[in-house]
């Protein structure tokens, strides 16, 4: 068990006391179970949490709303664990972080990069090691034992050719923004696509990769748009390959843009939210974001949950398009770029009014 662990949690003493917090993460998932962990909990009490609304507003235009509360019931930590850590896919999380990057980014991700390995060279590389040709030898071999690509030696291989990249981009006073994602081919080899803001020219990429002559591939992007949708097709589809290690990676730059600006709307004491008028408060500022459902799906939104959790996507025009399957022309669904504002607005005027009315009791 790890310290972090006993810190927030005062400790699991087995796997079921985790299996436990666990099932109470999802009873705060609900409307209702908040409600009831508010009444019942005694620890919630003793810490004086606070439950409240609160929104965040991202760069690209996005918004989105959820409904807090503080205390230890958030600080749910796994079992520590030993050895590689194994991904059969993205998670949900992974893909909305990805997809914020290309969308937040101050720069235009406008380069499409994919590096592949060739097996032939992989191979000759080793045999070469063996032989005592190449000094120093890599911390990870380049091959598994199947002969497939070591995933950690191709993560040292990214690196190396990442950091050479970035390198050439400083001496001009420039920084590379990048995120990159791992695949594996049909093969079983595994292999990575960037998206990048700055151009690099492909004959010096493939010298610096160090692979086949066709190992590198560059794309073009048109728009922003095109470039989330395109990342997006390589986080959809890969959801059965095991990758060790990282399956993505941001750079600095382009996590700082995405830090969202948050607002709290409302918030009171535990105390307060179980008295009759705080329930009654905080059932009427759901029905006000409930009453708004319709017009926030129509708009290219969603409302995620009953007790106030909303979606608001970055801006976006409405396009028509070709089916690929049927052939058929569609038109994309548009998000109207004065939805966000006008439910944060009306969230926000609520707010103030529930603020009002939580100091006589």
């Amino acid at each position: 068990m790890g310290k972090a662990l006993y810190k927030y949690l005062s400790g699991f003493s087995s796997l079921e006391d985790y299996m436990e917090a666990q099932g109470l993460k999802r009873q705060l998932q609900t409307a209702e179970g908040r409600q009831a962990y508010l009444r019942e909990s005694p620890l919630y009490r003793k810490q004086a949490g606070r439950i409240g609304f609160k929104v965040r507003s991202y760069r690209s235009g996005e918004i989105t709303g959820a409904q807090f509360l503080t205390g230890r019931q958030h600080k749910v930590m796994p079992p520590s664990r030993s050895g590689d850590v194994v991904s059969d896919g993205f998670t949900q999380s992974a893909k909305n972080k990805i997809r914020r990057a290309v969308e937040c980014s101050s720069a235009f991700l406008g380069k499409f990069c994919t590096l592949t390995f060739s097996p032939r060279f992989v191979r000759d590389l080793q045999n070469d090691i063996q032989c005592g040709y190449v000094v120093p030898r890599p911390k990870n071999d380049p091959l598994e034992s199947d002969g497939t690509i070591n995933h950690k030696w191709a993560k040292d291989e990214l690196k190396r050719f990442l950091n050479t990249c970035a390198v050439k981009q400083k001496r001009l006073g420039r920084v590379l923004n990048y995120v990159w994602v791992a695949e594996l081919q049909e093969n079983g080899n595994i292999h990575f696509h960037i998206l990048w803001d700055q151009f690099f020219p492909i004959k010096w990429l493939t010298k610096i990769w160090g692979q086949a002559s066709n190992s590198v591939d560059i794309e073009k992007m048109k728009n922003p748009l095109h470039a989330a949708n395109y990342m997006r097709k390589y986080i959809t589809k890969d959801q059965t390959s095991h990758i060790r290690g990282n399956r993505y990676n941001i750079s600095a730059g382009l996590r700082a843009t995405m830090k969202p600006i948050e607002k709290v709307i409302a918030e009171m004491t535990h105390s307060q939210a179980i008295g009759q008028k705080g329930g009654e408060i905080l059932e009427e500022m759901r029905d006000t974001l409930m009453a708004a459902q319709s017009m926030i799906e129509a708009r290219g939104g969603r409302v995620i949950d009953a007790g106030f959790g909303f979606s608001v996507p970055a801006p976006r025009s409405s396009k028509e398009y070709t089916d690929r399957k049927t052939g058929e022309k569609k038109r994309s669904r548009g998000v109207d770029p004065r939805l966000g504002k006008r439910i944060v607005s009306m969230l926000s005027t609520f707010g103030e009014q529930i603020n009002a009315q939580i100091a006589p009791f």
